[in-house]
């Protein structure tokens, strides 16, 4: 409204997420409902890579995937081991309990 009325408004500006050069954010396709967390990640990445564990940058875990920044010259070497990783996890998969519903004994007629 301020722009139609002639006034300029005051921006504001929101801070820029700042990425290092050299890496690059790659998308896992394992996440929170495969039971990944960070520390578990960054620990297979370490033993099955030869990245170290103060070359993983930002890690965001979401339901069904990971986002994680890495060097890009191993984002090819992850990619190779995603295999892995699925199936150390396919064995702590989260499972959701359902309840069981009593049995009706009235019938309809």
């Amino acid at each position: 409204l301020m722009l139609i009325a002639g006034e300029s408004p005051e921006l504001e500006t929101a801070p820029v997420e700042k990425t290092n050069p050299g890496t690059a954010h790659v998308e896992l396709p394992v996440g929170r409902s495969q039971g990944v967390h960070p520390r578990s990640l960054v620990e297979f990445l370490t033993a099955h890579t030869p990245i170290s564990s103060r070359q993983v940058g930002d890690i965001e875990i979401q339901g069904n995937s990971t986002l994680v920044e890495i060097p890009i010259a191993y984002v090819d070497q992850v990619y190779a081991v995603m295999d892995l990783l699925e199936h150390s996890l396919r064995g702590r998969k989260r499972t959701r309990m359902t309840a069981k519903r009593p049995a009706s004994s009235a019938h309809m007629n």
